[in-house]
């Protein structure tokens, strides 16, 4: 409220000033401001929700299905459409070998056997291996050299994994590396982290300077 230099406070110029002002307020608010606010209530929810997907997405991770194959219900060799190679999916049995789990060291192994990365190779690289997790967390090292050809997808046949991508170490089966690189699931760097994050939790011995973001065309997020 303001008065004239010659008012006291409280005399009938102030009040009346102190009225206008309010009126303007008053026609401002109905005029301007209000005929906006179901928009600005709109995209506050909007906002909001999407804020809850996010946190949603990210702590629940919702599970990749592959990208090149169209079903998770496929036959046991099928020809991925972007691929010129034929996946060839394993059985159940053939699967449980491949499940790792962690030693007191953080060392991967595979039926008791502590993993010698030197004598596998993914996609003809010695010392590497792909690594899945299955949407139980289940963690599972192979190797896809060789006449048969094992991709990502053969370890569930075709279906939902948490994450996947490349793995590296040594002889003595210290984990060096590990990537996202799945040309059949292309994770994006929130899955590749929630990933690490799993294996970790399961016991594995992974070095910060190890975890490397690989960058495909057409990889998606959590967000």
């Amino acid at each position: 409220m303001s008065c004239s230099p010659l008012d006291t406070e409280g005399s009938p110029t102030c009040i009346d000033l102190a009225y206008t002002s309010a009126y303007k307020q008053f026609v401002t608010y109905f005029k301007v401001i209000a005929p906006y606010l179901p928009a600005i209530e709109s995209a506050h929810n909007s906002t909001l929700s999407m804020r809850i997907k996010h946190l949603y997405e990210v702590e629940a991770h919702i599970p990749l299905t592959p990208k090149s194959e169209a079903s998770p219900t496929a036959s046991p060799a099928r020809k991925s459409p972007t691929l010129t190679t034929e996946v060839t999916y394993m059985t159940e049995d053939e699967a449980k070998k491949h499940i790792v789990t962690f030693n007191e060291d953080g060392k991967p192994t595979r039926e008791g056997v502590v993993i010698d990365f030197m004598k596998e190779q993914a996609d003809g690289k010695s010392g590497s291996m792909l690594w899945v997790i299955g949407i139980d967390r289940t963690c599972y090292f192979f190797s896809n050299g060789g006449d048969i050809k094992h991709a990502h997808s053969s370890i569930v046949k075709g279906g939902h994994v948490l994450g996947a991508g490349e793995v590296s170490g040594t002889s003595d089966g210290t984990i060096t590396g590990i990537n996202n690189k799945s040309g059949h699931y292309r994770p994006g760097e929130s899955y590749l982290t929630r990933s690490v994050e799993i294996l970790r939790e399961c016991g594995a011995v992974i070095p910060d300077e190890g975890i490397v973001f690989v960058i495909k065309k057409g990889q998606r997020e959590t967000t």
